[in-house]
C-alpha cells in the first residue's frame, strides 16, 4: 500500500517528483537520499513504522513539535508531519526542505 504524501508548499512537491529538480537543489546525493525519504513516507502508515526504518527519522520538538526530520545532504533536511488524509487514511505532509533551522 502507498500512502499519500501532501505538501505545504508546492515547490516541495516538485523536489519530490522531479530528480532534476532535486538534483539541482540539493546535488546528486542529495537527490538520491530524497527518492529513499519519498518511498520510505509512501511506505509507512504511521511515526513509529517510519522510525523503524533506514532513514533515521527523528522528532524535532524544539524547532517543529509534532513532526520528524530525516537527513538529505550538506545540512539539508526534510521535515514532514503525520496526518490524516480527507479519505481518513494515513499520510505525510511535507512541511519543510532544505535548511529548516534557520531562525
Amino acid at each position: 500500500m502507498s500512502y499519500a504524501i501532501e505538501y505545504e508548499d508546492e515547490n516541495f512537491r516538485g523536489l519530490c517528483e522531479q530528480m532534476r529538480l532535486a538534483t539541482c537543489k540539493f546535488g546528486k546525493a542529495g537527490a538520491k537520499k530524497l527518492a529513499r525519504r519519498v518511498k520510505e513516507l509512501e511506505s509507512s502508515p504511521d511515526e513509529a513504522t517510519l522510525r523503524q526504518g533506514p532513514g533515521s527519522w527523528h522528532a524535532i520538538d524544539h524547532d517543529w513539535p509534532g513532526c520528524l526530520g530525516a537527513h538529505l545532504d550538506a545540512g539539508a533536511t526534510m521535515i514532514v508531519q503525520s496526518i490524516v488524509t480527507a479519505t481518513g487514511e494515513p499520510g505525510w505532509r511535507v512541511r519543510c526542505m532544505g535548511n529548516c533551522y534557520k531562525h
